[in-house]
C-alpha cells in the first residue's frame, strides 16, 4: 500500500533549494496558506491517520483527524514547527492566513453541503487582534 508523503517541502527561491519538514508518521500534508504580509509564516492543513479497534466486531477502522500546524520558513533556520491547532469537526478545512487570523471553512451543521467561514485569532497574537499591522510585526 502506497501512503502520502509525511514531509512539507518549501521551495527556497534565492538558494535554488528546498527547504523540508517531516510532519511525523502518518502526518500528511494536504494543503497550505502563506500569510499575505510575512512570507516566512506557513499554515499548512495536516491529516492524520490511524488505525482503531471496534470492541464488538474487532475491526480495524481507519480515522482521518486534521491540525493546522503553523510553520516558520528562512533559509537559515528551514522550516520551523511554531503551534498546532486541532481542526473541529468533519469537513473542516484551511482557506487563507492573515495575522493575527487563520481562516477555516467547516460545514454548518454536519452532515451539510453548506459552510461557514470562521477567522480565529492565533495563539500567539491573541490580544494583538485590533493593533496596526507595523506593531504585529516588531
Amino acid at each position: 500500500s502506497s501512503l502520502p508523503d509525511t514531509n512539507f517541502y518549501v521551495y527556497d527561491t534565492d538558494a535554488d533549494t528546498f527547504l523540508v519538514h517531516d510532519c511525523g508518521p502518518s502526518h500528511f500534508p494536504v494543503s497550505h496558506a502563506w500569510d499575505l504580509t510575512d512570507e516566512r509564516l506557513i499554515a499548512c492543513e495536516v491529516r492524520r491517520l490511524y488505525e482503531s479497534r471496534m470492541s464488538a466486531t474487532d475491526v480495524q477502522v481507519k480515522v482521518n483527524k486534521a491540525e493546522v500546524c503553523f510553520f516558520f520558513a528562512t533559509p537559515n533556520q528551514g522550516v520551523q514547527l511554531q503551534h498546532r491547532l486541532p481542526l473541529d469537526g468533519d469537513g473542516c478545512v484551511v482557506l487563507g492566513l492573515h495575522v493575527p487570523h487563520i481562516f477555516l471553512a467547516e460545514p454548518k451543521e454536519s452532515h451539510s453541503s453548506a459552510m461557514q467561514v470562521k477567522a480565529p485569532v492565533m495563539r500567539d497574537f491573541v490580544g494583538m487582534e485590533c493593533m496596526d499591522a507595523d506593531t504585529r510585526k516588531a
